[in-house]
């Protein structure tokens, strides 16, 4: 799923398509910065807290 246009999407569509994410594997391929900044930059509140979600777990996988 491209997250650099997902204005048009429900919420319920885009947070199915981000439960399917593979974070670790994201990160190895550099795409999660991508998917962060589609997330984060949508006006919606809630699929803000998508991105900041992927942000945190991220963040937590790159600890370990």
């Amino acid at each position: 799923m491209d997250f650099s246009d997902i204005s048009k999407l429900s919420y319920k569509v885009i947070k199915e398509q981000v439960d399917k994410l593979n974070i670790k594997e994201l990160i190895k391929k550099e795409e999660i910065n991508k998917i962060i900044e589609g997330l984060s930059s949508d006006t919606r509140k809630n699929v803000q807290s998508l991105g900041t979600k992927i942000k945190k777990e991220k963040k937590k996988y790159q600890d370990e």
